[in-house]
């Protein structure tokens, strides 16, 4: 959609409309946001529109993908405290994968959340920067930028994941949360590593209480933070 360039899609079946025909038939498909699709199930657009969508969408990929060559860059994922470098899976509870990132042909990073629930409510799912489901939240941001995913639900389950990028260490020192830790797993691990992709990882699950943020991580009435990961596979695992 011009204007718009959000990584995050969703596929919207329009020739025939999915309420028609339920099929997966490219040349009937367009892949748009959340908000542009909303839009597109509530008949903002004619069919003639979409076929104009995919062929404008194909003429600007490549000026789409400069914008996102913050995504190119070695990550540093921080959550609950503890620091995660070049490490795919950020987050993961007993065996399941809940905050995992993956790489395109591009070397683009591709975002993967599987929030879990205690109760029996749809969370959020996405695959590959591909929307699955999201439930029924309160309060849904993911702004064209492609740097910020944050869903509130009614029970204050929630779960938010931001990207912003630092251009050396002491960039990153400078955030309150941070102090110098990370500025030295990044510094020993690779001396030429910034500029660096940091990802703040916000997550929250109720009964049992599973809250952290980028300072610090609580679990009932345990605190956790303070750790430090270079090329794992896993960063915070619990169970």
């Amino acid at each position: 959609m011009e204007g718009c360039g959000s990584p995050y899609l969703t596929w919207h079946h329009f020739d025939p409309p999915w309420r028609d025909r339920q099929h997966h038939e490219p040349e009937g498909m367009v892949a748009l946001c959340r908000t542009h699709h909303d839009a597109a199930d509530q008949g903002a657009y004619t069919t003639e529109q979409f076929r104009e969508m995919k062929a404008f969408g194909r003429d600007r990929a490549q000026v789409l993908a400069g914008r996102f060559e913050w995504r190119r860059l070695r990550l540093l994922a921080v959550v609950g405290g503890s620091f995660f470098y070049e490490t795919p899976i950020a987050v993961q509870i007993r065996d399941q994968p809940v905050v995992w990132f993956n790489r395109d042909e591009e070397d683009h990073l591709l975002l993967n959340v599987a929030m879990p629930s205690t109760i029996p409510e749809p969370r959020l799912r996405i695959e590959d920067n591909f929307w699955i489901q999201i439930g029924d939240p309160v309060n849904l941001e993911c702004p064209p930028s492609g740097r910020l995913v944050s869903v509130d639900y009614r029970n204050g389950d929630l779960v938010r994941v931001e990207f912003f990028e630092v251009e050396d260490g002491e960039a990153l020192s400078k955030r309150s949360a941070y102090a110098d830790n990370p500025r030295r797993l990044l510094e020993d691990e690779e001396p030429d590593g910034f500029p660096v992709t940091v990802v703040e990882i916000r997550m929250r699950v109720m009964a049992p209480v599973l809250d952290f943020d980028a300072q610090e991580t609580r679990i009932g009435g345990l605190t956790m933070k303070g750790t430090l990961i270079a090329r794992g596979n896993v960063g915070f695992s619990l169970g």
